[in-house]
C-alpha cells in the first residue's frame, strides 16, 4: 500500500496541493510489477503538474529523466512523439535511424525490428542508469509512435526502465489500456481552500463557498473563478471556466483578440504567426 508522497515525492515541496497520496502511488507502480503507470482525469484536473513532481522526483533519485508533451497538431504526423523522443535520447542513434526514411531507404523499417530495438536500447540504456518514459498528452500521441510506446510498456517487467504517462479523460488509449491507472479525484473542500490561499485569492464569506460549488474540486477551475472573484464578491464568480476564460478574452485589446484567433486556426503551429507577420511587413509602406 502507498504511503503517500514524502521525500522526494512529497507535492508540497513543488507547491502542489493535495495529490501526496496519488504521488505516492505512482512511485510504488514505477517501480513494481508492470513498472508503468497511466494518469488519467478531466482538463484542469492536474495531470501535467502531477507528471511535473514526478520527473522531479525521479531526476533526484539518479534516474535519467526523458519528458515528453504530445500536441494535437502533431498527431498525423507517422512517429513524430517517438522521433523528436529519441532525438534527445542517450545512445538512441540507431533506432532513430530506422524511422527516419533514407534515400536507400523511403519507408520505415519493418515494425518488429523497430520495437526490437528500441526495446534493446531502453533495457541496454536502463542497465546504466535507471531511467523513466514521461509522455503527457497522450490521447494526442500519433498512432505508430503510442504502438511503439504499448510494445515497450508491456515489456518492463524485471527492467530499470519506467513509462509514466497522462492522458485526458477516464478512457487511455487502446496499447495502454492493460496497465495501472492512476485517475486524479476532485481536490477535497480542505485542499481546495489550502490551493485559494497558496495563490493569494482572498476571497469574502458569500464568494468562497460559490467558487468551491462550482469548481468541484477541479485544481484549474479553483484557480480561474477565485481570481475572477477576488476583491469582487460573488456577483464576480463565472458560472464556469470557460465563462472566466471568455471574460478574460473580452478585456484584450482587439488586436490581442485577432492574434489569438489566428493562432487557435493554425491548430497549434505558431508558424502561422510568423507567416502573418510577415506578410504584414510586406505589405506596410
Amino acid at each position: 500500500m502507498s504511503r503517500g508522497g514524502s521525500g522526494f515525492w512529497a507535492g508540497e515541496l513543488d507547491g502542489l496541493v493535495g495529490r501526496d497520496v496519488t504521488l505516492g502511488m505512482l512511485r510504488d507502480l514505477l517501480d513494481s510489477g508492470s513498472r508503468t503507470a497511466v494518469v488519467t482525469g478531466i482538463p484542469g484536473a492536474g495531470k501535467t503538474s502531477v507528471l511535473s513532481v514526478a520527473a522531479r522526483a525521479c531526476a533526484a533519485e539518479g534516474r535519467l529523466v526523458l519528458p515528453f508533451t504530445c500536441h494535437d497538431s502533431d498527431r498525423d504526423l507517422a512517429f513524430g512523439m517517438l522521433v523528436d523522443l529519441l532525438s534527445v535520447a542517450p545512445g538512441a542513434e540507431k533506432v532513430l535511424d530506422l524511422v527516419l526514411p533514407t534515400a536507400a531507404r523511403p519507408v520505415a523499417v519493418d515494425p518488429l525490428r523497430l520495437r526490437l530495438e528500441a526495446l534493446g536500447w531502453l533495457e541496454r540504456t536502463s542497465e546504466a542508469q535507471p531511467l523513466v518514459l514521461i509522455v503527457d498528452d497522450t490521447q494526442w500521441c500519433d498512432e505508430s509512435s503510442l504502438s511503439v510506446l504499448g510494445f515497450l510498456a508491456h515489456r518492463l517487467t524485471g527492467s530499470h526502465a519506467s513509462v509514466l504517462v497522462a492522458v485526458r479523460g477516464d478512457v487511455p488509449p487502446e496499447p495502454l489500456r492493460r496497465h495501472p491507472q492512476v485517475r486524479l479525484p476532485p481536490l477535497a473542500d480542505a485542499d481546495a481552500r489550502a490551493l485559494l490561499r497558496r495563490a493569494g485569492l482572498q476571497l469574502d464569506v458569500l464568494a468562497l463557498p460559490s467558487v468551491l460549488d462550482r469548481a468541484a474540486g477541479n485544481p484549474l477551475a479553483l484557480l480561474e473563478l477565485g481570481r475572477a472573484a477576488a476583491g469582487a464578491g460573488i456577483e464576480a464568480v463565472p458560472s464556469s471556466v470557460e465563462t472566466a476564460f471568455g471574460e478574460q478574452l473580452a478585456r484584450l485589446p482587439a488586436a490581442t483578440r485577432r492574434v489569438l484567433l489566428l493562432a487557435a486556426a493554425g491548430d497549434g503551429d505558431l508558424r502561422v504567426l510568423g507567416g502573418r507577420s510577415t506578410r504584414t511587413s510586406c505589405s506596410t509602406p
